[in-house]
């Protein structure tokens, strides 16, 4: 979530199957947003529970359980700082406590992880206000923390956090506090295994191009490998060489599609449209009125009904369509990026050594040339740091960035140049 000032963030249940202690893993992830409420969430076998980039005053956590984790909250950002709210509690006559909960399965063997990391904008502790002692052992304890960001006052009475939001009048009930709305009337079709499905097989088809992405020497290695191993021997795998194989040589592509056993409905429409294919198209021959009407009922709906064979379909029959949306039952909106006037050759910059470990040097091929900012942004489109160098060359610092593959776009007065680094360790 990134600036959306006044955010309320409300009883969510959050878990990984096994856990993973990379800090791109993240529970609940905000940026930039002042005013947040995290109230009341399950965080659990993630790198990262609540993590919170630059200026998020103000911002309160209630009655919050992060189990097993390697940061639980961490205050980060351009310069590694962040910020919260300094006093996490209620603070008065009578100081309560707001029951947030740190909980390891093992807690004698948790050296290195801290419940709550980084730190603060301006060096200010966080008071924070907990039951029981301040303890490493005590699950309401925010220690250990990192350095001096935290000042504990322990031994706090509860002060029975609700997981509503203190500033609504009508408790958690958008409807009583907002009104209706087309989307509480609306119904949509889902179609969450086939996307699934599709989902997959256009991943393996991408590693299939470009197997570079498999490998990037970092933790996620094995999984990508064990991925693309699994549907390269499934029939993802096998439709990908038929694909490959249909106008070079047919035949072999032929005794693949019928010795092919389809495992859902997409499949069984692209067997149906290769067998089509073969038995008319393939002989120069014309299709039938059956044959028409299957491949005309394919042109309709979308690729969630019917996969690639809906495009097929739509190439056969000449047809041309704008493709339907579909509303996805989770989704994300791409990072917005400012458009510059003139994009100028990569070769007038140099980026050294690539791939790097601690360190990369950015020089301009011509030395009265000024970098006045520079950006390293990751696969999803988000800015993990920006610099400001006022040089022709900079030794850019990784250490706070996790090993993988980034791109780098460098300013200089009003050109921009874009560049690809790969982190390993």
């Amino acid at each position: 979530m990134q600036n959306c000032p006044q955010a309320r963030i409300f009883d969510n249940i959050i878990s990984n199957t096994d856990f993973n202690a990379d800090d791109n893993f993240r529970g609940i992830d905000i940026w930039s947003s002042v005013l947040t409420d995290v109230n009341c969430n399950d965080i659990t076998n993630l790198g990262v529970g609540i993590s919170f980039f630059d200026d998020c005053r103000n911002s309160q956590l209630r009655s919050n359980v992060i189990t097993e984790f390697n940061r639980g909250v961490w205050l980060n950002g351009i310069n590694g700082q962040g910020m919260i709210n300094l006093v996490q509690g209620v603070q008065g006559t009578t100081n309560s406590a707001w029951d947030n909960e740190w909980i390891f399965n093992d807690p004698l063997n948790n050296t290195g992880q801290f419940k709550v990391d980084g730190l603060v904008i301006g060096g200010q502790p966080i008071n924070w206000y907990h039951q029981d002692l301040d303890d490493p052992g005590i699950t309401w304890s925010p220690n250990p923390w990192n350095g001096s960001m935290v000042l504990p006052d322990d031994q706090e009475n509860t002060a029975g956090a609700s997981c509503y939001d203190v500033l609504r009048l009508a408790g958690d009930s958008r409807i009583a506090n907002f009104g209706t709305i087309v989307g509480d009337s609306a119904t949509y079709g889902e179609y969450s295994d086939q996307l699934r499905y599709l989902g997959r097989s256009t991943t393996y088809a991408i590693m299939k191009i470009d197997s570079s992405i498999i490998n990037v020497g970092d933790s996620l290695d094995v999984y990508f490998e064990a991925f693309y191993d699994q549907l390269d021997t499934s029939n993802s795998g096998v439709f990908y060489k038929i694909q490959s194989l249909i106008e070079t040589i047919p035949d072999s592509a032929l005794i693949l599609i019928e010795a092919m056993v389809p495992e859902n409905e997409l499949e069984e429409k692209l067997l149906a449209f290769y067998q089509i294919y073969f038995d008319a198209f393939y002989t120069d021959d014309n299709l039938s009125s059956t044959d028409s009407a299957v491949v005309m009922e394919w042109t309709q709906g979308n690729i969630a009904l019917s996969g690639n064979t809906h495009f097929y379909s739509l190439a056969t029959m000449f047809e041309e369509k704008h493709p339907e949306l579909i509303s996805l039952r989770s989704s994300g909106t791409p990072s917005n990026s400012a458009e510059n006037s003139l994009v100028y050759s990569n070769d007038n910059v140099e980026v050294f050594p690539n791939p790097a470990d601690q360190n990369v040097t950015v020089k301009m091929a011509n030395s009265s040339s000024v970098i006045t900012k520079i950006q390293i942004i990751n696969s999803m489109g988000k800015i993990v740091a920006t610099y400001a160098p006022d040089n022709s060359t900079y030794l850019l610092n990784l250490k706070g960035i996790a090993p993988g593959l980034y791109f780098l776009k460098i300013y200089c007065l009003d050109t921009e140049y874009n560049k690809k680094i790969q982190i390993i360790r």
